[in-house]
């Protein structure tokens, strides 16, 4: 007789870890909202198309060539100062 309530004791843990995996997963896929923002409903063609600020506000040509001079005065050309502009909209 001990050794059948040694048996069940596993079989009925095994089964309440399974049941709360399954309410929990359940609550999970339930909590997430129905809706869709309208910003991600924009196909890949039409993100590409829209216009990129950053890229406008780009001042310089960059060189094709590999020449260290012509990198280094690619370097000089950058601005700095707008590289963290965006972290300041940022709220953690």
């Amino acid at each position: 007789m001990t050794n059948e309530q040694g048996k069940a004791g596993p079989l009925v843990g095994s089964i309440i870890v399974i049941l709360i995996l399954i309410i929990g997963s359940w609550y999970f896929v339930s909590s997430r909202p129905e809706t869709v923002s309208d910003a991600s409903n924009s196909s890949a063609d039409e993100i590409m198309a829209s216009p990129d600020p950053a890229l406008e506000n780009l001042s310089f040509e960059q060189s094709a060539s590999t020449e260290l001079e012509a990198l280094e005065a690619d370097f000089e050309m950058l601005k700095y100062s707008e590289l963290d502009a965006d972290l300041d909209q940022l709220s953690f």
